[in-house]
């Protein structure tokens, strides 16, 4: 960037630098001095392990990394754009964890709240990690929360308790009432259309 800089200044020759692009340069060099150290401690990081085989890599220094990079960005009130490249980065290089999904998983639903978004990374959460039920849960609440269509929440739950889960036991009972909390809902909605239509034949 400071290369970029200097070869822009040589181009203007002897005409001054625009105040507003020497703003944006210097709020731009302050940026990367922050964010500096976690990219090379990312860097530094796949270094040391190249060639190792994923047992043998520190999974827990990395999601620290990533951790203390996301905890910058939300304080920085960055971009969302770049919130979620780095949460992107996350799951490519920790695809195995389900607490990366969910959490990207929630910070779409609180922050983007974009359908499309969340449900893909639903989507691959549950290819990645199918035996998580916390994934699924998310998954089927959004399926919900989207009004997607009944075949698909039943088509979810049904692979989902096909899963050996890895959480334990408890979590089928917490899935299946998932399930059950929404075909209430589910139900109460249609009673309340379908009575709100018999009154409005009345009138």
């Amino acid at each position: 960037m400071d290369k970029t800089y200097i070869e822009y200044k040589e181009w203007l020759e002897s005409e001054p630098i625009d105040s507003n692009i020497e703003s944006s340069y210097r709020n731009a060099v302050e940026m990367l001095k922050q964010r500096e150290k976690y990219e090379n401690d990312l860097i530094t990081l796949n270094d040391e392990e190249a060639g190792l085989a994923d047992e043998q890599k520190d999974v827990d220094k990395r999601l620290s990394i990533y951790s203390s990079y996301l905890d910058l960005e939300f304080k920085s009130d960055s971009n969302p754009s770049r919130i979620q490249n780095l949460y992107e980065r996350r799951i490519t290089d920790l695809c195995l964890h389900p607490h990366v999904w969910t959490t990207y998983i929630d910070y779409i639903d609180s922050s983007l709240k974009i359908d499309s978004i969340s449900l893909s990374v639903c989507e691959r959460a549950a290819r990645n990690v199918p035996n998580s039920a916390s994934v699924w849960i998310k998954y089927l609440r959004n399926l919900e929360r989207y009004n997607q269509p009944k075949e698909s929440l039943l088509t979810a739950v049904e692979k989902a308790l096909t899963r050996n889960m890895m959480e334990g036991i408890s979590k089928y009972r917490e899935l299946w009432l998932t399930f059950i909390d929404y075909k209430r809902r589910d139900i109460f909605k249609v009673r309340y259309t379908f009575d709100n239509q018999i009154h409005i034949t009345k009138k």
